[in-house]
């Protein structure tokens, strides 16, 4: 079991609720998603969701959005799997929902300990190559995906709940597609465009369940 602390910075990507803010009160308890490593002054961007704004917040007025076990979708458990070191990524393949939830049952149930080994498995890692400008005017291509590719990306989204799609969606928005780009690599070669047709795409699922039983 995982004892709860007061954490001294979030991973980037994280997502967090506002608390104890004196000089801004009204934004206490608003969602909100961390996109930026610790500054100098002590404070971490974190975009806010509601409000559409990014503000500099220090650790100590977040805490991370807390998660139940029964809303992790499969790649999410396995990511706390991974990140609590009980599991590696190899040793999770192929393993169904239920026997997956209780490996992490067994790790933690606290919905705080969740949402920070999910943001501690997310977080980008440190140091991310700054993409450089290309002489080139062309468009990059995209990336080659194969069928199985596609498979295991439409049963990642088929196996999240419309409110995790959405606040998925949520996040990649509040990334913006150059940061996305240089912190996942499935995405590193996509355009503006694409990026934002697949964000869009999400939206459409999780306001249309249909679509999610198709996908």
């Amino acid at each position: 079991r995982f004892e709860s602390t007061m954490a001294s910075s979030f991973p980037v990507g994280a997502c967090v609720v506002l608390q104890n803010l004196v000089g801004a009160a009204q934004y206490n308890d608003k969602n909100g998603i961390v996109k930026s490593k610790l500054s100098g002054n002590g404070r971490q961007e974190v975009y806010v969701f509601g409000v559409n704004k990014s503000m500099a917040i220090k650790p100590t007025n977040m805490r991370y959005l807390p998660r139940e076990l029964s809303s992790l979708s499969v790649p999410e458990m396995k990511g706390v799997l991974a990140a609590s070191g009980s599991s590696t990524e190899d040793e999770l393949s192929g393993m169904e929902k239920e026997i997956l939830k209780g490996m992490v049952a067994e790790v933690t149930t606290s919905p705080e300990e969740l949402a920070k080994l999910i943001a501690k498995a997310n977080e980008p890692a440190s140091d991310v190559p700054t993409p450089r400008s290309n002489k080139s005017t062309a468009q990059p291509s995209p990336p080659n995906i194969n069928s199985s590719q596609l498979r295991q990306g439409a049963e990642r989204m088929s196996s999240m709940t419309p409110d995790q799609l959405r606040q998925q969606a949520a996040t990649m928005r509040a990334m913006g597609a150059a940061t996305l780009r240089a912190t996942n690599p499935a995405m590193a070669a996509l355009t503006d465009e694409q990026i934002n047709m697949s964000i869009s795409q999400m939206e459409a699922m999780a306001n249309n369940p249909t679509m999610m039983k198709m996908a």
